[in-house]
């Protein structure tokens, strides 16, 4: 005689009660575990390199190793200002040894965050950053569609608080009103190739005014003098 008691319908349907019961709190547990490594992969700065080459367009990727290799961010056109201007944010700065440039897309990048520090521009890919005017492991900010800008800085040798002048903001009448409020601030000037800028002492350009078509790491001993610009006209050499 078996001593096991037997299952009645109800403990039947209990029982299936139960499992069906598991299965979505299972499977919200493995969506919850996913999310968490997706955020963690993002917090490490990028994903690993795919097995090939993005050609999307629109898009540019910063890679980790030379020739494409290692971790990689993606630096696309949807992607605004506020972010590209400090890849911290993203945990990419001072990273990349590589750069793949869609075809038709240009990109300015710079050592600095806030588009500041050495910059040059890419229109195509490259396979090691390590022998180019940017350097290996530099790039901390990104600008899509653009040139090099001219950049006022605070002090000597490009040093301090910098405002980026863009070709498109082809002069200012007032430095008061600049981002930084570099108004009687400016010790030194980058200029890139085949730009030029117009700088002068008042506001409304006005007064003592000199021309830069080229870098000048201290203004101190320039006729407009330190710390003495107020506005500024751009234009094309």
């Amino acid at each position: 005689m078996n001593s096991r008691t037997p299952k009645t319908a109800a403990m039947v349907i209990g029982m299936n009660g139960v499992g069906r019961a598991w299965w979505p709190m299972r499977r919200a547990v493995m969506l919850a575990a996913l999310g968490l490594a997706v955020v963690t992969l993002a917090l490490l700065g990028g994903r690993p390199a795919p097995a090939q080459a993005q050609t999307s367009d629109g898009t540019v990727w910063l890679y980790q190793h030379p020739n494409f290799g290692g971790r990689y961010k993606e630096v696309w056109a949807g992607w605004d200002d506020f972010r590209l201007a400090d890849l911290r944010q993203s945990y990419f700065d001072d990273t990349a040894t590589s750069i793949k440039v869609s075809p038709g897309l240009k990109v300015a990048v710079f050592e600095h965050p806030n588009f500041l520090g050495r910059c040059e521009v890419f229109t195509a890919s490259d396979g090691d950053l390590r022998d180019n005017f940017i350097g290996d492991d530099t790039i901390s900010s990104a600008k899509l569609g653009v040139d090099c800008p001219i950049v006022l800085y605070a002090d000597p040798n490009f040093g301090g608080r910098g405002e980026a002048l863009w070709k498109d903001n082809t002069d200012l009448s007032d430095l008061y009103q600049s981002w930084w409020q570099m108004n009687d601030t400016v010790t030194s000037i980058r200029v890139p190739k085949g730009l030029r800028v117009a700088v002068y002492r008042g506001a409304n350009y006005s007064g003592v005014c000199e021309t830069f078509t080229a870098d000048d790491t201290d203004l101190r001993n320039n006729r407009i003098g330190d710390d003495t610009i107020s506005s500024y006209r751009l234009g094309a050499s």
